[in-house]
C-alpha cells in the first residue's frame, strides 16, 4: 500500500497480508444466507398462494355463470355484473395477507439484531414451547479461563499448555480461546483434526496428542488406560502415546443477561432445556443458577440429537440455540434454530435465525414478535376471506357496481397492509 503526500513529494509504503479471499469473509457469508432466505417462501405464504389459485379458478367459473345468467335475464346488465364480480373478487388481499406480515416481522427482528435466514423461521418461532440451549458460548460468555493445570510428572505445565494451544489453534470452539495466550511460536501442530463434540487430535514435534473429553483422550493409547488414575479429572484432558499428559479445569462466566432472559422465556410459557458436552458438574451448576430443570452434560452430537428427537416425539416444538460445530446436527433438526453470531460457519448454515448481537436479551421479544406476526397473518386471512365471500353475492346479483367493487378491493388490500404495520410499531405481547 503506497501513501503519498504530494505537497512534500514524500511517499511511504506499508505491507498488507491477505489471509482469506473476499468470498470467505463473514459479510459475504451473511449475504449468501440472506439471499437464500429471500429465495424461499414460508409455508403460510405457500398455503395462501394455493388458496388464491384455487379461489381464482372458481371465480372464473362463477363469472362465466353470472354472465350467462344475466345475458338471458337482462343482457344490458351482463357486462357490469361480470366486471363487478371480477373486480370484487380480485385475490390481492389474500395474496398479501402473509408476506406483508412476515416482512414486517423480519424487519422488526432485524432491528433487534436477529436475522431471519429461512422463510419459515418466523412461523416456527411463534409455535415453540421448548427452548434448548447449548452451554459454552451460549448461556456463558464463551471466553473461558484456565483455573488449573495438573500435569504428569515428566511434563511441565508450560509445555502442556503450549501443546494444548497448538492443537486448539485451528479450532473455533469457545474453549479454544482459553489456550490462545499460552501458544509458543516453536510449538506447532501439523495435522490437527477436530472431532465435533469430542476434541482434537494432531501431531506436535513428532508426537501424537489428543485434547478433549476424557473418554476421547484415553483412546490415544493403551497406556493411557493405565494412567487414568495418575491425575484427577478435569474439563479437558491432554494425552500422548504414553498416557494422560495433563488435566485442565476451566471456568466460564454466565452471561449477565442469562438469568433475566430465561425468566422472561418462562413467563411466555416456554420451558428451557440445557444440552451440553461439558462435564456433568459444570452443567448442573449452570442449571441451578438459571433454574433449568431439564439439563444434561457430556452429550455427544448424536446424544443431543436423540434428546431433541425424543422431545419432539412427545409433541413439543423446540427452538435450539447453539454456536459450535457439534451443534450443527441438532440445529438442523430442531423445529426452529438460532445460531450465535460468533458461532461456527456450520452453526450459521444450519440455523434458521442468526443472533448478531452478543447477547440473549432480544430472545423473549423475538418470540413475542413472531407470535404477534402469526396473529396478524390469521387476522389478514380471515378478513380477506370474509370480504370476498361478502362481496361475491352482491356483485353477482348486480347490487354492487364495478366502481364500488374497485373501492372495496382497494380498501381490503389497504387494511391487510396497515394491519401488518402494527408489527413494526409495537411488540404485541400475545
Amino acid at each position: 500500500i503506497y501513501q503519498c503526500d504530494w505537497s512534500s513529494d514524500v511517499c511511504s509504503s506499508d505491507l498488507m497480508e491477505v489471509t482469506r479471499a473476499a468470498r470467505d469473509s463473514t459479510l459475504h457469508s451473511l449475504v449468501r444466507l440472506l439471499e437464500r432466505a429471500q429465495s424461499e417462501r414460508p409455508r403460510l405464504g405457500l398455503a395462501a398462494e394455493r388458496m388464491a389459485s384455487w379461489f381464482v379458478l372458481r371465480v372464473l367459473l362463477l363469472t362465466t355463470a353470472v354472465g350467462v345468467l344475466w345475458y338471458f335475464i337482462e343482457p344490458a346488465r351482463a357486462f357490469p355484473a361480470v366486471l363487478a364480480v371480477l373486480v370484487a373478487t380480485c385475490p390481492c388481499a389474500l395474496s398479501l395477507a402473509t408476506p406483508v406480515a412476515i416482512a414486517a416481522a423480519t424487519s422488526r427482528l432485524a432491528m433487534r439484531g436477529i436475522l431471519v435466514l429461512r422463510a419459515d423461521a418466523v412461523e416456527g418461532l411463534a409455535t415453540i414451547d421448548r427452548v434448548m440451549f447449548d452451554k459454552t458460548g451460549t448461556l456463558t460468555v464463551g471466553t473461558p479461563l484456565i483455573l488449573s493445570c495438573e500435569t504428569r510428572t515428566d511434563f511441565d505445565r508450560t509445555r502442556a499448555l503450549a501443546v494444548a494451544a497448538a492443537l486448539e489453534a485451528s479450532s473455533n470452539h469457545p474453549l479454544a480461546t482459553a489456550f490462545r495466550a499460552h501458544g509458543q511460536p516453536d510449538v506447532r501442530c501439523t495435522d490437527a483434526r477436530e472431532h465435533p463434540g469430542l476434541g482434537i487430535e494432531g501431531t506436535v514435534d513428532s508426537h501424537r496428542y489428543r485434547i478433549g473429553q476424557r473418554s476421547f483422550a484415553l483412546q490415544n493409547s493403551i497406556a493411557a488406560l493405565d494412567s487414568a488414575s495418575e491425575t484427577t479429572g478435569g474439563d479437558l484432558v491432554l494425552s500422548d502415546e504414553r498416557g494422560i499428559v495433563a488435566n485442565f479445569r476451566l471456568t466460564d462466566d454466565l452471561r449477565t443477561e442469562a438469568r433475566e432472559t430465561l425468566e422472561a422465556l418462562k413467563a411466555l410459557a416456554l420451558t428451557p432445556m440445557l444440552a451440553s458436552g461439558d462435564r456433568h458438574d459444570a452443567v448442573a451448576h449452570v442449571a441451578r443458577e438459571l433454574h433449568i430443570d431439564a439439563a444434561a452434560g457430556r452429550l455427544s452430537p448424536v446424544e443431543k440429537l436423540a434428546w431433541l428427537k425424543e422431545t419432539q416425539a412427545a409433541g413439543h416444538r423446540v427452538l435450539m440455540i447453539g454456536d459450535g460445530i457439534n451443534d450443527g446436527p441438532v440445529l438442523a433438526a430442531a423445529d426452529v434454530s438460532m445460531a450465535m453470531g460468533r458461532g461456527s460457519p456450520i452453526a450459521h448454515a444450519a440455523g434458521d435465525l442468526l443472533l448478531l448481537r452478543d447477547s440473549l436479551a432480544a430472545l423473549p421479544e423475538a418470540v413475542q414478535i413472531a407470535r404477534h406476526a402469526l396473529v396478524v397473518v390469521r387476522q389478514n386471512l380471515r378478513w380477506a376471506a370474509a370480504y370476498n365471500f361478502a362481496a361475491i353475492p352482491l356483485a353477482a346479483l348486480g347490487l354492487m357496481p364495478p366502481w364500488i367493487a374497485a373501492i372495496g378491493m382497494s380498501l381490503s388490500s389497504s387494511f391487510v397492509v396497515l394491519n401488518a404495520r402494527r408489527i413494526a410499531s409495537s411488540t404485541g405481547v400475545v
